[in-house]
């Protein structure tokens, strides 16, 4: 597979992605081209899990023909920078509209992208969750999943725009634990009771907090006293 972010990778707008073995293209819009290209597209092509069967079928096709992904490209053909979604949107339609054939050598289902117009499960959404749920169900996140997750996070802060919002979306909720007397997890109740760390345990811990400021680090606690 080949990418061409011409100097954009990090910038949101419209990209498609081109077959170059078929000629066809998926024209797409997205926040972060690489991060829609990498961990979206590519990875779900190569694993045989995009939701878009067309596109999937004819990469599977093509590799077992070429025996390589050599021929998908990934092109940026309009960054929007500081674009929110309905424009990039409104845009992401003009361009379908300029290649869509209903699926002859346009990926692309629809010519609309409003959510309850498009759809590239199945031409039964309501039946496809129904059917994803349960394969789902019980399922569980692979160790190397979660290590990569929590690679992702790692140094990662939130906007003061996000902070701002979840404090506005917190206003007038009333705490989890209002009347309780005790919390669900204390005493016999925690996890931990009676157990200890290991000393291996311990050493992480202490290596994991080895340079970081502590939170309160500077403030003044509201019971502390001048005298």
């Amino acid at each position: 597979m080949l990418f061409y972010y011409d100097g954009h990778s990090n910038e949101p707008g419209i990209y498609k992605i081109l077959n170059t073995h078929t000629g066809r293209i998926y024209i797409g819009q997205a926040k972060e081209f690489k991060e829609r290209w990498t961990r979206g597209h590519a990875s779900s092509l190569r694993n045989g899990k995009h939701q878009n069967s067309f596109i999937q079928n004819d990469f599977n096709k093509c590799f077992a023909e070429l025996g390589n992904d050599s021929f998908l490209e990934f092109h940026v053909i309009e960054a929007m920078p500081n674009s929110i979604k309905p424009e990039r949107k409104e845009r992401e339609e003009h361009w379908i509209a300029k290649f869509y054939d209903e699926q002859k050598q346009c990926y692309n289902f629809k010519k609309t992208v409003s959510s309850n117009e498009r759809t590239c499960f199945s031409l039964t959404p309501e039946q496809t969750i129904v059917k994803r749920a349960a394969k789902l169900r019980g399922q569980k996140r692979s160790p190397e999943f979660c290590q990569a997750a929590r690679e992702r996070q790692q140094g990662t802060k939130h906007s003061p725009e996000r902070i701002e919002i979840n404090r506005l979306s917190h206003l007038g909720q009333i705490p989890w634990n209002t009347g309780m007397t005790n919390s669900p997890q204390s005493g016999s109740n925690h996890p931990m009771f009676g157990k200890h760390h290991s000393e291996e345990s311990k050493q992480k811990n202490s290596e994991s907090c080895k340079g970081r400021i502590p939170w309160n680090k500077g403030k003044r606690t509201a019971n502390t006293s001048v005298l």
